[in-house]
């Protein structure tokens, strides 16, 4: 398994078709169902498990990258679930999906990815989201009170059916 999906990637990251360069990235994730041998607590396989693992998060991110650039939102935030799964505490992922979750038109989603991130920041390393993560959920309530239009108010009054002694 580790031979093929180390082809995979090789053959991605030569493909100069951005399709077939998804489709290897696709084959390549795919195969990669967990860390090489997670019951083996040798010092040899430490170093070749988090090898693998960064090999598997890169091409992660860059199909889910592919994805965006090819307008496929849902493959990309698919890919992009699948990397937070994989590495919960790495802010730019959530980042990634508040980007996506907004281009799909989904504030909903967006905002409860960061309101996750938040939680699983705090829970798990005791902090804050950065900077960076908490000026994009800045930007996101800002569109988001920005693009709620106040109702339109027409200068004529609106017309109460059944109720004409109220309008005299």
């Amino acid at each position: 398994d580790v031979a093929r999906f180390e082809h995979m990637l090789a053959q991605a990251e030569q493909n100069q078709d951005r399709a077939g360069a998804i489709a290897g990235l696709e084959q390549a994730v795919e195969l990669y169902q967990a860390d090489l041998l997670p019951s083996c607590y040798d010092d040899w396989i430490a170093p070749e498990r988090e090898r693998l693992r960064e090999r598997f998060l890169d091409a992660l991110r860059r199909l889910s990258d592919g994805w965006e650039q090819e307008r496929n939102a849902a493959q990309a935030i698919r890919c992009a679930t699948r990397l937070l799964r994989s590495d919960p505490l790495h802010e730019e992922t959530y980042r990634r999906l508040m980007r996506l979750h907004l281009g799909n038109g989904d504030r909903a989603a967006a905002l409860g990815i960061y309101h996750t991130c938040v939680s699983t920041l705090q829970r798990e390393l005791g902090v804050a989201p950065s900077p960076p993560t908490q000026a994009a959920y800045s930007r996101l309530m800002q569109m988001e009170v920005a693009s709620d239009p106040p109702p339109a108010r027409s200068g004529k009054r609106e017309r109460l059916i059944g109720r004409h002694e109220e309008w005299q």
